[in-house]
């Protein structure tokens, strides 16, 4: 992809979540992710000005108003403010002011990054006439009856002469709660985050709506054509708003370089939780309007101005329970019940607590304040205890001597010290329905349109204890399940049909065999070559095999031997036909045989492309280096891998040393440039 495809393809997208961010209130990335997409484009432009299209996002912010809402000129444009996630991106911000300044230690206002919706409301004779959303910085949503129905928003003041004021519409987190608690019980869809919500009621088209949504108004800013003749610093600005009668936000300060800024931060940051509605981050003003003046702007961002920002994953939140969920393993983990708190865009209400040592580290409790963090998709974790919080009401935790669901015994495990588990087996329902979720799942048989919920229902049923029953399931008993009718059922038919033909490392993976994924169902498939063969091999057999040692060998060993596992097995192998590998004639020294690990970044080859052939002559890939590990292939940013492997000795080759080594053979992958 050349420089000119990827900035039309950047700004395209760009435009795209700016509709759904400004005007439709549903954003499909985090603020991050969009960031991301910002700079990528913006330093395209920069080092490419010819490439750079009419109507750039980074110039313009081109959304038409919400169906309804006319527009409103602006007095004066209404920016945007760049940001930094990092004190590195402070520092620099904090030297380029002190450069302009001519001297060091710089006076900053600092207040905090409300996450809210930007309003401008202009006064004239003591009356509000208009307020206007930023839309694309020229022009923007006239909202202004529904500006009239929030109470926080003086309608008069006592200033006769003109007046633009900006500031934030956001609804408290209480409000927040009480909205979508109310869209559930009507059946409607709930919002991701309190900016959405305060975002879609400010552009309500019944402005008596808008009054009940419980908005706020705070402001922030008088704009340089309306900026009373005593006023010359930020902080103479929030103070004249104040004496006006606009509300502003206590928590503004008055700091000094770049230092002051950080323990400002650091500050906000260990009281957000405290506050009433959220917030992102904080702004950072150069304190003087008349260096501010002299800064100037860059594109659609004043220089004089900086959003330092919170890491989006993470925030503050209350633990209202701990329940026990059993893994298909009968592992007992407990997981945290939290008060609902929005997280990068995602209503996060559940944290993992891993197993009785992660809680006894934490010392979490029912009741607790705790720090959350979501990473990517993965169950948010808990970081810390704030027990300053504490009322003295807070009960210890303590894991259960029972399985919660089938009352068996829970125990040890003999080889993971802080894991419970019920031992139960298969008659523990729970257990039970968490393999057939395994079976279906991507990593495992993959049928599309079978997941989590069909297989409870299918359970709950009756109609599917064991994966061996998905088999024998027919139309119409799926099309009388709720939310399914013929057509979905025979989907869901197809699909399970499609999948009566897995590869044999694959049908080894779906049975869910603890401690056993798929490296070891690879080094199986290579050792033995049918299941029949596996099945029916000896412990000894089974731990001789490279990589699998005493410890999967005897989990393989057992799990084959157990009855009613051997049943299940028998009805299951008989219902499918299962590929065993084609043998492989393709050998290639110094490859064929050896254990590979991939990692970083590779030229022009993706990961699993370079897996694959790498599978294609004989070799064997895993995905953690440990001692038996005899190649990293390593690329750009390699990390803590490339770290163990030079720490074991381990040889790391580049993808032209592993090209050297297939030396010209005909499967050698052909490199696909990546810009």
């Amino acid at each position: 992809m050349n420089v000119m495809q990827r900035v039309s393809e950047l700004s395209a997208e760009i435009h795209r979540h700016n509709k759904l961010y400004y005007r439709d209130s549903t954003p499909e990335i985090s603020d991050a992710d969009y960031d991301a997409l910002f700079a990528e484009l913006s330093e395209l432009e920069k080092l490419n000005p010819l490439a750079a299209l009419p109507g750039s996002p980074t110039k313009k912010l081109d959304v038409e108003p919400a169906p309804g809402l006319s527009k409103i000129k602006h007095l004066t444009r209404m920016l945007s403010i760049g940001n930094t996630f990092l004190p590195e991106g402070v520092a620099d911000f904090d030297e380029k002011m002190e450069k302009l300044q001519g001297a060091r230690d710089v006076y900053y206002s600092v207040e905090p990054k409300f996450d809210g919706l930007a309003i401008s409301l202009v006064y004239r004779g003591g009356k509000l006439v208009s307020a206007a959303t930023r839309g694309d910085y020229e022009e923007g949503e006239n909202v202004t009856a529904n500006a009239m129905h929030i109470p926080s928003i003086p309608k008069t003041i006592d200033y006769q002469d003109e007046l633009d004021v900006r500031g934030e519409v956001m609804m408290t987190t209480e409000a927040f709660f009480r909205l979508n608690a109310g869209q559930r019980s009507i059946g409607e869809k709930e919002y991701a985050n309190a900016r959405n919500a305060a975002s879609g009621a400010l552009r309500l088209l019944d402005p008596a709506e808008t009054g009940r949504r419980g908005l706020v108004f705070t402001s922030y800013s008088i704009t340089d054509s309306t900026l009373p003749s005593d006023v010359q610093t930020q902080n103479q600005v929030m103070t004249k708003l104040q004496q006006i009668g606009f509300p502003a936000d206590d928590n503004w300060a008055i700091v000094v370089g770049k230092d002051g800024i950080q323990s400002y931060f650091d500050r906000l940051s260990g009281i957000r939780h405290t506050l009433p509605f959220d917030i992102d981050g904080i702004v950072v003003k150069v304190n003087d309007l008349a260096l501010q003046q002299e800064a100037g702007y860059i594109s659609r961002e004043p220089r004089a101005m900086l959003a330092y920002k919170f890491n989006q994953q993470e925030a503050y939140t209350t633990v209202s329970a701990i329940d026990i969920q059993i893994g298909r393993t009968g592992a007992l983990t407990p997981v945290a019940r939290l008060s609902p708190i929005a997280l990068g865009g995602v209503v996060v209400q559940n944290a993992t607590l891993h197993n009785i040592n992660e809680i006894r580290r934490l010392d979490v409790r029912v009741g607790d304040t705790v720090l959350v963090r979501r990473n990517g998709d993965v169950i948010p974790g808990i970081l810390s205890v704030d027990k300053t919080k504490r009322t003295g009401d807070e009960p210890v935790f303590h894991m259960p001597g029972e399985c919660p669901c089938c009352q068996s015994p829970v125990e040890k495990d003999k080889d993971e010290d802080a894991v419970l588990r019920c031992t139960g087996g298969i008659k523990c329902d729970e257990q039970a329905v968490q393999n057939l979720i395994y079976f279906v799942s991507r990593p495992a048989m993959n049928i599309d349109g079978v997941g989590e919920s069909l297989c409870r229902q299918l359970f709950e049923a009756s109609l599917v204890r064991t994966p061996d029953q998905l088999y024998d399931l027919t139309i119409g008993q799926v099309a009388k399940l709720e939310g399914y009718a013929t057509k979905s059922a025979e989907n869901v038919i197809a699909a399970i049909d499609a999948s009566r033909s897995p590869a044999l490392r694959k049908f080894l993976v779906s049975l869910g065999i603890r401690n056993a994924g798929e490296g070891t169902a690879k080094r199986l498939e290579a050792a033995f070559g049918s299941f029949d063969a596996i099945r029916a091999a000896s412990i000894h057999q089974l731990c001789a095999v490279r990589d699998i040692g005493d410890v999967v060998g005897a989990s393989l060993y057992y799990y084959f031997r157990d009855e009613k596992n051997a049943d299940m097995l028998d009805r299951l192998v008989s219902r499918m036909d299962i590929q065993n590998p084609v043998s492989n004639t393709n050998t290639v020294e110094g490859i064929t045989g050896k254990t590979f690990v991939i990692t970083g970044t590779l030229d022009g080859m993706s990961r699993d492309e370079a897996k694959v052939w790498i599978e294609s002559m004989g070799g064997i890939t895993s995905g953690s280096v440990s001692k038996k590990t005899d190649f990293l292939l390593a690329g750009e940013a390699a990390g803590s891998k490339l770290d163990k492997a030079v720490s074991l000795g381990v040889k790391v080759v580049g993808l032209d040393d592993l090209k050297a080594m297939a030396d010209g053979q005909e499967n050698a992958p052909r490199a696909r440039m990546r810009m």
